[in-house]
């Protein structure tokens, strides 16, 4: 669906589907930002081959820093890129738009959520399912 459907098309629709406006706009700005981030990390496993006496890759020893380095530069390359996008009029308050703080039927669907992940911890399903010879 991606590969043949504008990515405004796709938020457009999240959006008319009544999925919440805060995950719209992760979605977007990850697919977006996904192509950014490899080309990140493909210039530093280029500096780091060309460093390197071997060339064949980043050594486990390096990996570490070498993704530590990795998300330093994302974090700056994401606040360059945020900066550029409030430049050209993005606007972060449509991202908000239910204007309301928790409503019942949200916590309703919370407490419901915590109680069955709760009940499945406690309860092994797999030897209810066995007839108890799990």
């Amino acid at each position: 669906m991606v590969a043949v459907t504008p990515l405004s098309e796709i938020t457009a629709a999240m959006r008319r589907l009544k999925i919440p406006g805060v995950f719209a706009a992760v979605f977007e700005m990850t697919y977006r930002y996904i192509g950014v981030l490899f080309a990140e990390a493909y210039a530093m496993r280029t500096a780091y081959a060309l460093r390197s006496v071997g060339g064949k890759g980043v050594a486990m020893k390096d990996m570490g820093g070498f993704v530590g380095q990795l998300l330093l530069r994302s974090i700056d390359r994401a606040d360059r890129v945020y900066n550029a996008m409030k430049c050209r009029g993005y606007a972060t308050d449509t991202v908000q738009r239910n204007g309301g703080g928790v409503k019942l039927r949200d916590a309703l669907f919370c407490a419901i959520v915590c109680i069955l992940l709760i009940t499945l911890r406690v309860i092994n399903i797999s030897a209810l399912f066995a007839g108890g010879r799990a």
